[in-house]
C-alpha cells in the first residue's frame, strides 16, 4: 500500500487532487509522478513538462529540496506524512517553452513552439481556468479523433500515439474553437470531478456504436450521442473501469478481432453484441497472473428496463453459480436527468453522470460490495490471500468457532454481523451457534422436540448434514419460537387485564383500598375480609341469611342475598318463602340432616314484622317455633329461644 497525497497546483482552483506513491518515494519520484499525473492534463504545463520546472513544497514557498535534501532523499526525511498537502507551482526562471519541454511541436511550426506558453495566474478567474481546462480537453478529443485513435495499430502503444498528437499549438496555429455554451462549459468542468478510471473508459469507449458506422468522422460524434442516452451502456463502462482500477486487466477472448488495443477498452462490437445476445460481456484476469492455467473472470450484465443493470461475476471454473457475484446498478444513483440535445463532443458522456457526491457514493460502493470481491475471488483461486485479511477472509470455521464466544443471551451481535456481508450472514446464521441458543432460551425439552422435527425433516430430503451450513435452520426455529412466545406473553397479558376489568366492575373498591386486602391474588374475584367463607358463619345465619342491612338493600357481605327487616332471623327471602325461612326439601339435606318447618321461622316475634331472635319484644301468645331439625322447641330451654 502507498502513501496518498493531496496535490494543489498554483493558479488552479477546484479541490486537491489525490495523488498514492510508494512508501520510500523519492524527492525525484514526486517530482515525475506529479509531472506525468497531475500537470499532464492542465492548460499550461502539458504532458512533456520538464521535472526539474516543477517545485514542490508543503507552505507554498519553500522548495521541498531546498532545505539540504537532494532529489534521492525519501519523502520522511523531507518531513512528509500520509495525507500532507502538496503545493506544485513552476519554478521561476525556468524554460517554459514547448521544445525544452519535450519537442512534441511539428517541425513547422518551430516559431510558436518556441514562444511561452501562457501560465496560469492567481488573477485569473475560475470561469476562466474552467474554460481554458475544456478547451484544452476538446482540442485533446479533435485531434485524437483525426489521427484515428479510435482504430490504432495494436502495434503502436498509447504512448506512441500520443506522442505524435501535437498537445499545444501556437496562438496564430490554433483553430478557432466552436462557441461554447454555458451548459457545455458545466459538462466539462465535471468531468474533470469524474474518478480517473471513470474518465479513461469513458474517453476510449466513446466511439463504440450499435450500428455499422457509415465514415469515421460522422462514427465519432453519432456515436457520443448514441452512448449519452444509453443509459446501460454508460453504467457497463462504469462497471469496467471500477474493476480495472480494483487491481484488475482486461484478457481478450479467442476471436482475433477482440485485440486489447487500450487497457481501458472494452471488447470490439461489445454493445453490437449486446444488441444480438441481450448482455454485456466481458473478461479479466488478475494483472500479475494473465495467461492459461490462471483465474480468469467472466462478466455479464444485463438490462431488464434500460435504466437498471443487473452485473453478475465470478471466476470461470470456479465453482457453482452460488460464489458469483452480483451487482445492481440504477441509474438514478449514477446519471442525472440533464438533457442530451447538446453539442455531440465527448463531454456530451461526462455530463450524464451525476454530481460528485452522488457519483462517489456509488463508485465507492461498486468497488467494495463487487470489484473487490471479485478480486479476493481471484486471489483465492490462484492460491494467494485475500488482498484485505481480516475477519470475512477467514474460513468459515474459524469464522463460527469467532462468533461462539458470543454471549448466548446476545442476539443482536450476531444478527448485526449477518447484515455485513454475505460472507459473514453465512457464518452468523450457522446452526452450531443457533442450536445452543435455542436450548438455553426455551429449555431442553423444547429444544429436544424441535430437533426430532427437524432431523426427520432433513432425513426425508436426503441433504447433507453439516455442523457449520444451515441444513437445520436453528436460526428459523429460534425466531419461529421467539414469536409465538412473544405472542403468548401477549395473549396473558390480554386475559389478566380483562380479569382485573370484570372484577372492577364486580366489586369496586375505594380509591387506594385494593382488592381483597391480605386474602389471594387482587386481580381475582374478591370474596370478603380475610377468614370469611359465604354462608358459614354459624347461628341464625346457617338458616337465615337475611340479616344486616335489610329493608331490600341485600346482604352484609357477598354470598347472601339478604333483604330482610332489621333484626336477626325474620323475613330472609322474599321469595320463595315470604315469611322467612328455606322451604323444604324432600328427604332432608345432605348427610341426613332434617330440615326446618316450611315457611318457619327461628324467632319468637311477630311473623308479619319479621322480627326474630334478640328483638326485645317477645309474645307469649305465640307458640315456640321449631328448632333446626324440626322438632318443637319446648318453652324455657336452657338457650331461651336458641338451638336446642
Amino acid at each position: 500500500m502507498g502513501v496518498k497525497l493531496r496535490v494543489r497546483v498554483a493558479g488552479v482552483s477546484g479541490p486537491a487532487l489525490a495523488l498514492e506513491v510508494p512508501e520510500t518515494c523519492t524527492l525525484a519520484q514526486l517530482r515525475q509522478k506529479i509531472a506525468a499525473k497531475v500537470l499532464a492534463d492542465l492548460p499550461g504545463w502539458g504532458p512533456g513538462v520538464a521535472e526539474s520546472d516543477v517545485e514542490v513544497s508543503l507552505n507554498g514557498d519553500e522548495d521541498l529540496g531546498a532545505a539540504g535534501h537532494n532529489e534521492s532523499a525519501t519523502l520522511r526525511a523531507c518531513g512528509v506524512t500520509r495525507g500532507d498537502l502538496i503545493r506544485v507551482k513552476r519554478r521561476e526562471g525556468s524554460g517554459a517553452d514547448v521544445s525544452a519541454a519535450g519537442g512534441h511541436a511539428p517541425a513547422g511550426n518551430v516559431p510558436a513552439a518556441n514562444e511561452s506558453r501562457s501560465v496560469p495566474t492567481r488573477d485569473e478567474t475560475a470561469d476562466e481556468m474552467r474554460r481554458n481546462a475544456a478547451e484544452a480537453a476538446e482540442r485533446r478529443a479533435f485531434f485524437g479523433a483525426g489521427t484515428g485513435a479510435d482504430a490504432r495499430d495494436p502495434e503502436v502503444s498509447t504512448d506512441d500515439a500520443r506522442a505524435a498528437v501535437p498537445m499545444e499549438l501556437g496562438t496564430d496555429d490554433e483553430p478557432p474553437p466552436p462557441p461554447k455554451k454555458p451548459k457545455a462549459d458545466a459538462e466539462d468542468a465535471r468531468r474533470l470531478l469524474l474518478p480517473s478510471a471513470l474518465r479513461d473508459a469513458l474517453f476510449v469507449n466513446r466511439g463504440s456504436t450499435a450500428s455499422a458506422p457509415t465514415s469515421e468522422d460522422a462514427s465519432s460524434s453519432s456515436s457520443s450521442i448514441t452512448l449519452a442516452r444509453d443509459d446501460a451502456a454508460l453504467l457497463f463502462i462504469a462497471t469496467h473501469a471500477a474493476l480495472l482500477e480494483t487491481g484488475l486487466v482486461r484478457v481478450s477472448g479467442d476471436d482475433d478481432d477482440d485485440k486489447i488495443v487500450d487497457a481501458f477498452s472494452l471488447p470490439a462490437g461489445w454493445r453490437e453484441s449486446a444488441s444480438r445476445t441481450g448482455a454485456y460481456r466481458a473478461r479479466y484476469a488478475l494483472e500479475k497472473f494473465q495467461g492459461k492455467g490462471f483465474a480468469c473472470l467472466s462478466v455479464k450484465a444485463q438490462s431488464p428496463d434500460g435504466s437498471t443493470l443487473v452485473v453478475c461475476g465470478g471466476v470461470e471454473g470456479g465453482g457453482t453459480n452460488e460464489n458469483a457475484r452480483v451487482a445492481l446498478l440504477d441509474a438514478n444513483d449514477w446519471l442525472s436527468t440533464r438533457s442530451t440535445d447538446v453539442a455531440s463532443d465527448v463531454s456530451l458522456c461526462y455530463g450524464r453522470f451525476a454530481d460528485n457526491e452522488k457519483l462517489r457514493g456509488s463508485w465507492s460502493r461498486l468497488k467494495d460490495s463487487f470489484a473487490s470481491r471479485l478480486v479476493d475471488d481471484a486471489r483465492v483461486f490462484c492460491g494467494l490471500p485475500p488482498r484485505t485479511p481480516g475477519l470475512s477472509a477467514l474460513p468459515d470455521d474459524l469464522k463460527v468457532a469467532v462468533l461462539s464466544r458470543v454471549p448466548l443471551d446476545d442476539f443482536k451481535t450476531l444478527c448485526s454481523a449477518s447484515a455485513v456481508c454475505r460472507e459473514m450472514r453465512f457464518a452468523a446464521d450457522a446452526d452450531a451457534l443457533w442450536q445452543t441458543r435455542f436450548e438455553a432460551r426455551f429449555g431442553r425439552d423444547a429444544f429436544l422436540r424441535e430437533k426430532a422435527r427437524r432431523e426427520n425433516k432433513v432425513n426425508k430430503s436426503n441433504r447433507t448434514v453439516d455442523s457449520y451450513d444451515h441444513v437445520f435452520r436453528w436460526k428459523s426455529a429460534f425466531a419461529e419460537a421467539t414469536v409465538e412466545a412473544r405472542r403468548e406473553a401477549l395473549r396473558r397479558a390480554r386475559e389478566a387485564a380483562e380479569l382485573a376489568a370484570r372484577a372492577a366492575r364486580f366489586f369496586p373498591g375505594m380509591p387506594g383500598v385494593p382488592f381483597n386486602p391480605g386474602f389471594g391474588d387482587p386481580r381475582v374475584i374478591p370474596h370478603g375480609p380475610p377468614g370469611y367463607t359465604p354462608g358459614i358463619t354459624g347461628g341464625d345465619y346457617d338458616l337465615y341469611p337475611g340479616g344486616g342491612r335489610g329493608f331490600g338493600f341485600g346482604g352484609a357481605m357477598p354470598g347472601f342475598p339478604g333483604g330482610g327487616t332489621p333484626g336477626f332471623g325474620g323475613r330472609g327471602y322474599a321469595f320463595p318463602q315470604p315469611d322467612g325461612g328455606w322451604p323444604l326439601m324432600p328427604g332432608g339435606m345432605p348427610g341426613g340432616v332434617p330440615t326446618p318447618t316450611p315457611g318457619g321461622g327461628l324467632g319468637n316475634g311477630r311473623r308479619g314484622l319479621g322480627r326474630g331472635r334478640g328483638s326485645g319484644f317477645p309474645n307469649p301468645n305465640d307458640p315456640p317455633m321449631p328448632g333446626w331439625d324440626g322438632r318443637p322447641r319446648p318453652p324455657g330451654a336452657p338457650d331461651g329461644d336458641g338451638f336446642l
